[in-house]
């Protein structure tokens, strides 16, 4: 026989040859795994990276709405504390013209008791005539 075994190793060239390019094809193989599982990572990075920009913007553009519509508020809010401003003023306008007018209807009552008394007393006086000249 013309291989020898030193240590599990086989001298023969051929066969040297042939586990080199059995090993070979495994470490392309594992060579090509790999590179399909890193293009599959760098898929996904990139997908990951477009939803997070997607993400941001979307926060941004919530975040831009969320200011305008408390801008809206603030100034709808405003705007109903000038009204309910302007609502009590127009009710002290009204109370203290209710109060004028209660004050001219008790001064036309007590002017026509006068005016009714001066009345009396000028028929009165003109029934006195009357009977005088009669």
């Amino acid at each position: 026989m013309s291989e020898t075994q030193t240590g599990g190793v086989s001298d023969d060239p051929g066969r040297i040859i042939y586990e080199l390019q059995e090993q070979l094809a495994e470490y392309h193989a594992r060579i090509e795994r790999l590179r399909a599982e890193l293009q599959q990572t760098q898929a996904w990075r990139t997908a990951a990276t477009d939803a997070h920009s997607q993400s941001e913007a979307l926060r941004i553009e919530q975040a831009t709405e969320i200011d305008k519509l408390k801008a809206e508020w603030r100034s709808e809010f405003s705007a109903a504390q000038q009204l309910r401003s302007q609502v009590e003023q127009l009710e002290r306008l009204l109370d203290n013209t209710r109060e004028a007018l209660r004050d001219l209807q008790e001064d036309h009552t007590a002017m026509d008791h006068r005016a009714e008394g001066a009345r009396s007393a000028y028929l009165a006086v003109l029934k006195t005539l009357w009977e005088i000249r009669r």
